[in-house]
């Protein structure tokens, strides 16, 4: 398993180290039951893409979390986690469900860098699109959407 340190700084910065299992780590996991999507032209994409998107919530124990959503006819996920001044998600449970999702570990590299500077940042892999921005006091705000095909 890999880390992946995510140090969102801003002014003395705040780091976070977060278990960023590899690719191979996850293919080999039993537990992990959800269709790896091979073939983006698959007449079948949106449907494994959104199975992707629903397993990804329980495999990483956070069912009835009001702070990761799936909506859009559960086409989009919105995870926002918790900052000095407002309530979320554990950073943890985001890295969890980006890994089960198959976000590659230079997206989550992107995702520390970003600064309440940069404003809204947007990057894709796969069938998805990651829309974030991060500010210390409200958190990482992370949509996922399902995309292409």
């Amino acid at each position: 398993m890999a880390l992946v340190s995510l140090a969102l700084l801003v002014g003395g910065g705040i780091g976070f180290t977060l278990p960023h299992p590899e690719p191979a780590d996850i293919a080999d996991d039993p537990t992990v039951s959800a269709p790896v999507i091979t073939e983006p032209a698959d007449e079948n994409w949106r449907e494994v893409a959104m199975t992707w998107l629903r397993n990804s919530i329980p495999q990483c124990a956070v069912r009835n979390d009001p702070y990761i959503l799936l909506v859009d006819d559960g086409t989009t996920l919105k995870i926002t986690t918790a900052g000095l001044l407002s309530p979320g998600t554990d950073l943890e449970h985001a890295a969890c469900i980006t890994v089960a999702l198959g976000m590659p570990n230079t997206m989550w590299e992107e995702i520390a860098a970003t600064t309440p500077r940069d404003g809204t940042v947007t990057d894709t892999w796969d069938e998805y699109e990651a829309t974030w921005s991060y500010d210390p006091d409200t958190g990482l705000d992370l949509v996922i959407e399902i995309i292409g095909g």
